[in-house]
């Protein structure tokens, strides 16, 4: 696998203007609370404002660039590679990855392209790593996993919250490495603990997607049913 650490600035923008039209994201963030300080929030609609700023405060000063050489230097693919195969139990085997910087605190992600968004970091870079393993790990639940609860009758809206909790098994390997903990979504974090806690005492994954089905409710309409063990 390799893991390629591109920057491009229509992609850039692309994510803050997608960001910044959407008031709130479907877990409940709020985009334009992500906004710097420093940016004129009543131009949150005006891309030549957006690309000014990104080019004075990013490019010009050299700090993409720096911040590009310093991920190619410190990113060692076949480690993460490695585990995420020992966490998921299933061989990775996508070729390559794209890997694009972006300047606005928003990381998204596409599985078909193989692309995924990691958000500008000055010092700290281990946050970078973080997101590499969250955004990978995505790509394991909808190689292996997504189509399974689709099949069940599971609502979009309902998969994702499920991918998006399910990140919280990657905490013991970044704790592990000294890296930041992936502490997930308001919304997420009961279900997170519950996962949690079932990964401790058993961490298969496939045996925690099959209690999953049978635990989780197919859209937020349904009565939950009971989580415990």
């Amino acid at each position: 696998m390799k893991i390629n650490i591109i920057y491009n600035e229509k992609r850039d923008l692309g994510n803050w203007e997608s960001a910044l039209s959407t008031p709130k994201s479907q877990y409940g963030i709020s985009w334009l609370e992500k906004l710097p300080q420093d940016f004129d929030t009543q131009k949150i609609k005006d891309s030549g404002y957006i690309v000014s700023y990104i080019q004075s405060n990013f490019i010009e000063n050299g700090k993409i660039k720096t911040l590009t050489n310093s991920l190619v230097q410190l990113i060692n693919v076949d480690q993460i590679k490695k585990d995420l195969e020992d966490i998921s139990g299933h061989p990775v085997n996508w070729n390559s990855v794209n890997a694009y910087i972006t300047t606005f605190n928003r990381a998204p992600y596409n599985y078909e392209n193989k692309l995924i968004y990691i958000v500008f970091q000055e010092d700290r870079l281990e946050k970078v790593l973080r997101t590499i393993y969250h955004e990978l790990f995505h790509f394991i639940f909808h190689e292996r996993y997504w189509n399974g609860f689709k099949k069940l009758g599971y609502s979009e809206n309902k998969i994702h919250d499920i991918k998006e909790s399910l990140t919280v098994v990657l905490n013991p390997t970044l704790k592990f490495k000294s890296l930041p903990l992936d502490n997930g979504y308001p919304k997420h974090q009961a279900l997170r603990e519950k996962i949690l806690n079932s990964w401790t005492t058993d961490p298969n994954l496939d045996h925690l997607i099959e209690w999953l089905k049978k635990t989780i409710p197919k859209s937020d309409r349904q009565v939950p049913h009971k989580l415990d063990m």
